[in-house]
């Protein structure tokens, strides 16, 4: 990349609504290279769903980061994931190399700008789940959690968890009634015990594969009460960055 005094970058001009944005791109690069994606090859989406930015208003920000030598576009590697892949070449999304020394410049100077208000508002939307292909990405980490065509407990679990429940919290109860149809006020203990067990094993192997996965980064997605306990939760620190 071309030297740049990155000291001398402009950036009092802007709004705080413009800075905000450019921060959440900066915040998104930044949670990557902490996640194992160097800075010689990150995945960045150029739209998001963030509340109040628009894809226009992260592509400005993003242009914004490209005309000052603070990234610059990278050529897709063979070793790349073919899902990343798609989503670059439908344009969608884009593969970039940070320039560390003009990255930390800027993130600090924005970030002494910003009020703590500001830093806020911003929705970092680093994790999802792909239902139809039973995939979970945590900060573009892709996470398969059924294997096979049908779906498994763990998949069930996930899903009934994203998406029909507004805290994040769930009882087994709910989601055997709901994706297996069983209600357990029905059933005799020895039943109920094990479909309890058995989810309780999905769930403990799917935070087991979510740990390796992102090499010891993030432990314990799932808050796992216990075998014979029947609630289950997505643990409160990543909940604020999940897309809904």
């Amino acid at each position: 990349m071309a030297k740049t005094d990155y000291s001398k970058i402009e950036l009092q001009p802007f709004g705080s609504k413009s800075l905000r944005i450019i921060f959440s791109v900066l915040e998104d690069i930044k949670i990557k290279m902490e996640l194992g994606q160097n800075s010689k090859l990150i995945v960045l989406r150029y739209a998001k769903k963030i509340d109040d930015i628009t894809e226009s208003e992260r592509r400005h920000a993003i242009d914004f980061l490209f005309k000052n030598n603070i990234i610059r576009r990278q050529k897709l590697l063979s070793s790349l994931d073919t899902y990343f892949k798609n989503l670059v070449h439908k344009e969608t999304s884009f593969a970039i190399e940070v320039n560390k020394l003009g990255f930390d410049e800027i993130y600090q100077g924005i970030g002494n700008i910003l009020t703590s208000e500001d830093k806020k508002k911003i929705n970092k939307d680093n994790i999802y789940f792909e239902q139809d292909i039973s995939t979970l990405f945590i900060n573009d980490i892709k996470i398969k959690v059924a294997e096979r065509k049908e779906n498994t407990l763990a998949h069930n679990v996930l899903s009934y968890l994203l998406n029909n429940s507004d805290d994040f919290v769930a009882d087994y109860s709910e989601i055997i009634a709901h994706y297996l149809g069983i209600e357990i006020n029905q059933i005799g203990e020895e039943e109920k015990t094990k479909l309890f067990k058995s989810h309780y094993e999905a769930c403990k192997n799917l935070n087991h594969k979510i740990a390796e996965k992102t090499e010891g980064k993030i432990i314990n997605f799932l808050d796992i009460s216990g075998s014979k306990d029947s609630t289950i939760a997505i643990d409160e620190k990543y909940r604020p960055i999940i897309a809904r």
